[in-house]
């Protein structure tokens, strides 16, 4: 009896299994399947070598921070730690080290400025300033907000000087020549002097005649 041999020719096929990691910017397309989350995603395939195989994909989904900034202020504004005195446009940019994000802020800044106005005044006995009277001297100052709407100042350098009183009683019999004029008879006769300009009064009216 013969004996017989039998040969097996045997080719094994491996499947595929393939892993990636990947960063990404608001979303991922993989395989024709768009993510917008973070996760572990598997895709299932028959490799070249007919065997069933799976493909996994570790994603990490960050988003993009850009946001603008419209802002009014008065004098300056300070931001993310600078300050700003001018009106104009600045980026921030907090993007992560390492990520594929940028994260880049803009501020549309609008700076109006305070008003701050100096006043000096010499006035007699008294000074209305903004409906309040002054009669002292000093320095006064008045509060407002201007048209920007910013809260302003003035400042009020008040000199006042005080009119002077005087009062002469002069006595003579008959006449008296004063101040250009002759009166006639006994005169009581009283003179005024008020704020450098000489102004005079008498009393009573008598009969006068040029000197």
């Amino acid at each position: 009896m013969s004996m017989a041999t039998v040969t097996l020719n045997l080719t094994i096929n491996l499947s595929t299994h393939q892993s990636f990691s990947q960063d990404a910017c608001d979303s991922y397309t993989w395989h024709n399947n768009t993510y917008t989350t973070s996760g572990t995603y598997t895709f299932d395939y028959i490799n070249e070598q007919g065997c069933p195989s799976t493909d996994t994909l570790h994603l990490t989904i960050s988003n993009h921070g850009n946001t603008a900034y419209y802002i009014t202020a008065c004098n300056q504004y300070t931001w993310n730690g600078q300050t700003f005195t001018q009106t104009g446009t600045y980026t921030y940019d907090h993007s992560q080290p390492g990520s594929s994000c940028t994260n880049i802020d803009t501020l549309y800044l609008t700076v109006n400025h305070s008003t701050h106005q100096s006043l000096f005044q010499d006035a007699c006995n008294s000074y209305t300033w903004h409906n309040n009277t002054y009669t002292t001297s000093g320095i006064y100052t008045f509060n407002y907000t201007n048209e920007e709407n910013c809260p302003s100042t003035d400042t009020l350098h008040l000199t006042i000087n005080h009119s002077s009183f005087s009062t002469e009683t002069i006595s003579a019999c008959d006449s008296l020549p004063w101040h250009g004029l002759h009166y006639l008879r006994h005169l009581h006769l009283q003179l005024l002097q008020r704020a450098r300009l000489p102004q005079y009064r008498y009393t009573p009216s008598y009969n006068q005649q040029s000197q």
